[in-house]
């Protein structure tokens, strides 16, 4: 399934943010998944059953997962990134 920014949900290019930052400042590992909702975890099992995100449960202590972007999801979190920070200038702006 091709993804697109333009049919993602504002939840949806938010979550796909967050684990942008997961992955690039946390080594993939989602330390505390209570930062996650109901909502996001449905989103991250159909992501990973759509092979946009690959997920992985990690052993030990607490519960905590490791998330991996597809090349898809990182060509989209960095659109994502960069409309962003153009929303933001917009709204400097005005």
């Amino acid at each position: 399934m091709e993804h697109s920014l333009e049919i993602m949900t504002k939840d949806e290019r938010k979550l796909l943010k967050k684990f942008e930052e997961f992955e690039v400042d946390h080594f993939g590992i989602i330390e505390n998944p209570r930062l996650l909702t109901v909502d996001d975890f449905n989103t991250m099992s159909r992501w990973h059953d759509e092979n946009f995100i690959e997920v992985e449960p990690l052993a030990g202590e607490s519960i905590q997962y490791r998330v991996k972007l597809s090349d898809e999801a990182w060509k989209l979190a960095h659109e994502e990134r960069k409309a962003r920070s153009e929303r933001m200038k917009k709204n400097l702006k005005s």
